[in-house]
C-alpha cells in the first residue's frame, strides 16, 4: 500500500498540468523510472496485476499506453573486431599459411593490392578494413565457407561479406588476368621452352594441356548438359602450364558434358594452334633436331587433336622401343598439368564445393572480366589459379 500511495504521489508531480511544453521531452526518462518503480511493486505483489501481463504506464493528457523496457535498443548488431590483426600477430608463418593458404608477404602484398576497395570514413560507422576483406577473400576461396560464416568470423553481416568478396572478385580478375595469360599474350616464350628442356629434356615444348572438371550445384533448365561422364554436374576448365606447374593459360565456362577436344576447338589457344599463330614471326624458336626443323608446341593427352603445334603420345600397346621410350618421355612432361590441377585443388577449396552457381557460368566473362558481381561466381576457377600462381 505504502508503494502505491507513493508511485500516486510521484506521478502527480511529474505529470502535473502546469509542467511547461519545453520539457515534454523528460516524459520519457521518467517515464521509464516510473515503470521500473511500477515493476518492482509488481514483483513484490503479484496479487497487483495478474500473472503474465507486462508492466505498463499510462501518460496522462495523451491516454497512450506503453510497455516498458529493461534494456534501450541498439541500432546495429555488435560483433567481435580485431580476428585478423590478433591471428596475424599471434599466429607462426606454418599456422597462417594452413589458415589462409598465403604466406604473410602474400597477404600484406594482397592487401596493399585491395587497399583502392576500402570505403570512406563516415559519421555513421567506419569502413571496413582492407585486411579484413583480404582475409574474406581467402577464406572463401580457400575453404568454400558461405557468407554468413565468413560474417561470422569477421565481424561484418552476410550481405556485407557478399558484397566486399564479390567486389574483390572483380577488381581481381580486372587487374590479374595477365598472370595466367602469358601464353595468349606469348610473353617469356623463350623461357618456358628452356624450362621444360632443362628440367625434363623434352625439347620445344611451350606447356602442357589438359582440363578439369570444377563442380556446380545443378542448374534449374538444360541441368542434362552439366552432368559429365563422372556422374555429376560441373563446369569444365581448360589450363596450361609450365615446367613449374605455373598456370599460362585458363580458359573456363563450358558445360561438363562436352568434349575436351570441343572446348580446345572453341578455346582463343585452340584457335591460336589450328592458325599456327602460337609463336610470332618475329621470334625465332625453331629448332633443327636430326635435319628437321621442330617448331614449339603443346604436348596432351589422347583426347585432343594431333598437329603441327600439339603433340600426344602414340596410340595402341604393341608399340616399339622407340615409340614407348617417346611416349615416357613426353607423358613425364604432361603430367605437370595433372600435378598443377591436383595443387589447385587442394590449396583452394572453393574448386571441391560445390558453391558455384551453374546458372551463371559464361566463360567468355569470367576471362574478360565483364559482367556485373555474379561474375565472381563465373570466374571462381579463374581467379583460384591467379592466386595459385603465386608461392606458397
Amino acid at each position: 500500500v505504502k508503494i502505491i500511495s507513493k508511485i500516486s504521489v510521484f506521478e502527480s508531480r511529474v505529470y502535473s498540468k502546469r509542467t511547461p511544453r519545453i520539457y515534454r521531452p523528460q516524459y520519457l526518462i521518467l517515464h521509464y523510472e516510473l515503470g521500473n518503480l511500477y515493476f518492482k511493486s509488481f514483483q513484490n505483489h503479484p496479487q497487483l496485476d495478474p500473472p503474465g501481463t507486462l508492466p505498463k504506464c499510462k501518460c496522462p493528457g495523451t491516454g497512450h499506453v506503453s510497455f516498458v523496457r529493461e534494456k534501450p535498443t541498439v541500432w546495429s548488431f555488435s560483433r567481435i573486431q580485431g580476428i585478423v590483426e590478433n591471428e596475424y600477430r599471434h599466429f607462426n608463418d606454418r599456422k597462417w599459411l594452413e589458415s589462409y593458404r598465403v604466406p604473410k608477404t602474400i597477404f600484406s602484398q594482397l592487401c596493399t593490392f585491395f587497399n583502392s576497395l576500402c570505403g570512406k570514413t563516415t559519421q555513421m560507422r567506419k569502413p571496413v578494413p582492407v585486411q579484413v576483406i583480404t582475409a574474406m577473400v581467402l577464406k572463401r576461396l580457400g575453404k568454400g565457407l558461405d557468407y554468413r560464416e565468413i560474417g561470422d568470423k569477421f565481424g561484418v553481416g552476410a550481405s556485407t561479406a557478399n558484397e566486399k568478396v564479390n567486389d574483390a572478385m572483380l577488381f581481381l580478375i580486372k587487374n590479374k588476368l595477365h598472370t595466367i595469360s602469358r601464353l595468349q599474350e606469348r610473353r617469356n616464350l623463350a623461357a618456358i621452352i628452356g624450362g621444360f628442356l632443362e628440367k625434363w629434356n623434352l625439347p620445344q615444348c611451350l606447356g602442357a594441356i589438359d582440363g578439369t572438371h570444377i563442380p556446380i550445384k545443378a542448374p534449374e533448365h538444360c541441368h542434362t548438359d552439366y552432368f559429365n561422364r563422372k556422374c555429376f554436374h560441373s563446369i569444365i576448365v581448360q589450363a596450361v602450364c609450365d615446367s613449374e606447374c605455373r598456370f599460362t593459360d585458363v580458359f573456363a565456362g563450358w558445360p561438363g558434358r562436352a568434349h575436351d577436344a570441343r572446348v580446345f576447338n572453341v578455346s582463343k589457344i585452340g584457335g591460336m594452334v589450328t592458325n599456327g599463330t602460337l609463336v610470332p614471326e618475329e621470334q625465332e624458336l625453331s629448332k633443327i633436331i636430326n635435319g628437321k626443323v621442330i617448331e614449339p608446341f603443346l604436348i596432351g593427352d589422347p583426347a585432343y587433336p594431333l598437329s603441327k603445334h600439339l603433340m600426344k603420345d602414340y596410340p595402341g600397346s604393341n608399340l616399339s622401343p622407340e615409340k614407348e621410350y617417346f611416349n615416357y618421355r613426353l607423358n613425364r612432361a604432361r603430367i605437370q598439368i595433372e600435378r598443377a590441377f591436383g595443387k589447385l585443388k587442394g590449396r583452394w577449396r572453393l574448386e571441391h564445393s560445390k558453391t558455384l552457381k551453374s546458372t551463371d557460368i559464361n566463360g567468355d566473362a569470367a576471362e574478360e572480366g565483364k559482367g556485373d558481381k555474379v561474375s565472381y561466381y563465373r570466374g571462381g576457377s579463374v581467379k583460384c589459379q591467379s592466386l595459385n600462381n603465386s608461392p606458397a
